[in-house]
């Protein structure tokens, strides 16, 4: 299923351009039900909210809140290693979504909550479970207000960063479908994440293996075209870091946990 990107303006759009293996939707402004079943990522510019994020600066949504319960968006490490390997700077934390612009004082409170930035969007269109995830690019933080000079000068910068993140989105859609992730015995497997030292290959002839100690260490265009990936642990491996690993590949669709009974 292609996924689809989400651009609530045409700006926002034309700075993404044509992406491969995705299909570019403009939403619109203001709250919007939520997407059909299928792969999503809303992109566009945001306001920031907490005093270390800066105008041109990216926030990928770890969570997003609106009216109702937030909804966590377990592909957020993911997405945010491909932004910096962009060379973009980049923070990963909440993401709020308000009907109308915020300023003064309502900006004040949502930032103590402890979100990153705030936008029309994002939490609207999130679905209740699937792949989903958010970047926005900010143009106004409390330092530098919107409706204040200099904004479109801002605006310019973020969407700047957002066409510089396209790269990363268009990795994200193309690395977001169903997988099986086999937990013991890697025949067969397009991929195979090692804990520990990289030992020799032992999955389908020429799969790729990867050395990794977490989520941060996966690389989404590993992800592309992996239906079937292998864990291979060691003895000492800590479970909580099997799991965390596991967790995160559910944020880019539904997986199949193939576990050690269910081997043969």
């Amino acid at each position: 299923m292609t996924a689809v990107v989400c651009t609530p303006l045409l700006v926002e759009q034309v700075a993404l351009g044509r992406l491969p293996a995705a299909r570019v939707l403009r939403t619109g402004m203001g709250p919007r039900p939520a997407l059909p079943a299928g792969p999503a990522i809303v992109a566009g510019v945001a306001g920031g909210l907490a005093a270390h994020v800066r105008p041109g600066d990216v926030v990928v949504a770890s969570e997003v809140r609106g009216s109702t319960a937030a909804v966590p968006i377990p592909s957020a490490p993911l997405l945010a290693g491909a932004l910096r390997r962009l060379g973009l700077r980049v923070h990963v934390g909440p993401v709020v979504s308000r009907p109308k612009p915020v300023d003064g004082a309502a900006r004040t409170h949502l930032a103590a909550t402890g979100a990153l930035a705030v936008d029309m969007e994002s939490a609207y269109l999130a679905p209740a479970d699937g792949a989903f995830a958010v970047v926005r690019t900010i143009v106004d933080t409390p330092d530098h207000p919107l409706w204040r000079p200099g904004t479109v000068w801002r605006g310019v910068r973020a969407l700047r960063a957002l066409r510089r993140a396209a790269p990363a989105v268009a990795q994200w859609a193309a690395a977001a479908h169903e997988r099986e992730v086999l937990l013991a015995g890697s025949e067969d497997a397009d991929l195979v994440l090692v804990f520990g030292p990289a030992r020799s290959p032992s999955g389908r002839e020429g799969a790729p293996t990867h050395a990794v100690t977490g989520p941060g260490d996966l690389d989404l265009r590993w992800l592309a075209g992996a239906r079937r990936i292998a864990i291979d642990t060691h003895p000492a491996t800590p479970r909580h870091l099997v799991d965390d690993l596991v967790h995160t590949l559910t944020g880019l669709g539904p997986i199949r946990l193939t576990t050690p009974r269910e081997v043969t």
